[in-house]
């Protein structure tokens, strides 16, 4: 009977866990502070998209299709120091890009993800309209 009511616990603490863990961004204000970080799926297979600054959490920021372009608005507050893109595959191993500088608001990353090589990655300031 014990045994049954510890594994509930784990099972629960585990599932609160999983819970409090990578969420969606929400949207956007216009007062705040964001980057953009576009990301062009060329894996051959769909892509979970993940940001993290060192010391935080994994961010989700979304599901890209193969062969699809998505962007993604990041709100600040930002540190200057590095930040990680991580590609998760539906089937298969993650793909780390660990970037040495830091995201800055009002910029724009694209990111061609392919799998095992970095393909290409480019920082640039917003388009004007």
């Amino acid at each position: 009977m014990n045994s049954r009511l510890l594994t509930l616990a784990i099972f629960v603490a585990l599932f609160a866990l999983g819970c409090a863990g990578s969420t969606a961004r929400k949207s956007v204000d216009d007062n705040q502070e964001v980057a953009r970080i576009t990301v062009e799926n060329l894996f051959g297979k769909g892509i979970s998209v993940y940001y993290r600054e060192p010391l935080n959490p994994y961010l989700y920021l979304g599901y890209i299709p193969v062969g699809e372009k998505r962007t993604f608005q990041v709100k600040g507050p930002f540190y200057e120091t590095r930040f990680t893109l991580i590609a998760k595959p539906t089937i298969g191993t993650p793909f780390y890009v660990n970037i040495p500088v830091g995201l800055q608001a009002g910029k724009e990353i694209y990111w061609a993800a392919e799998h095992r090589h970095f393909a290409k990655l480019e920082m640039s300031e917003p388009a004007t309209e």
